[in-house]
């Protein structure tokens, strides 16, 4: 989840940055549109989504039935639950890198594209030679900071499915599909069906530090290495 919901919303960020870029009025209107996935309070997005989401009465699932016969189930399958979860974090990523890379090939110049133009590259080569790189001196850090924040997203995890479908056979609290660390060993040491076993909540934060602190290791390094790449661009 981590990494997948990272990399999609770096995706489709920098997709719409690219879409986007530019000083018309209405390309100004559609960006601060988009932006608002962002600017809404987080948990009133996951309650919304989660009514969207569910069998009975969300509108996703009305719609497919509507249109193919058949909805997925999101709630029950661990596959379309996982799937789901992208989904909702691609909603609250995808702004945010959009507004980041927006300024970032703002702030690239001109003379540089038509230097590459006059050089025979075309648009394909422009973007992975030297836009991305110039990108990325601004995203990467941003990028690692967002696998980061997902590794301990509880908020998306506990509002839509409460960590489940559980998987079959664990022992109390059960471990969902949708479960990552920190929702499991907030539902072991505080919930209700949970053991409130301390010390192995105590120890799973301990695991979750430094892994926190490894990853913020790479992140040092990497933006050390796409600041020389920018530089040679």
């Amino acid at each position: 989840f981590a990494l997948l919901g990272c990399i999609s919303a770096f995706a489709l960020g920098l997709g719409m940055a690219l879409i986007l870029d530019g000083e018309a009025l209405w390309l100004r209107l559609v960006r601060t549109l988009l932006i608002i996935p962002y600017a809404v309070p987080g948990l009133v997005s996951v309650l919304v989504w989660k009514g969207m989401l569910n069998a009975n009465v969300g509108v996703l699932p009305e719609m497919f039935n509507a249109v193919f016969g058949w909805s997925p189930p999101f709630s029950t399958d661990p596959n379309w639950a996982k799937f789901a979860i992208l989904l909702v974090n691609l909603w609250f990523g995808a702004p945010y890198f959009m507004l980041i890379a927006s300024g970032a090939l703002q702030s690239i110049p001109s003379s540089i594209y038509e230097a590459a133009r006059v050089d025979g590259a075309n648009r394909w080569v422009q973007f992975w030679k030297m836009t991305l790189p110039m990108v990325l001196v601004s995203l990467g850090p941003l990028i690692i900071a967002s696998i980061i924040f997902n590794f301990n997203n509880y908020f998306i995890m506990e509002g839509l499915f409460q960590g489940g479908p559980p998987i079959p056979g664990t022992s109390a609290p059960p471990v969902g599909h949708t479960d990552n660390l920190i929702s499991y060993t907030y539902r072991m040491a505080f919930s209700a069906g949970g053991t409130r076993d301390y010390g192995l909540a105590s120890a799973l934060a301990v695991i979750i530090f430094m892994i926190v602190g490894a990853l913020t290791l790479v992140q040092f390094r990497l933006t050390r290495t796409w600041e020389e790449v920018s530089e040679n661009v």
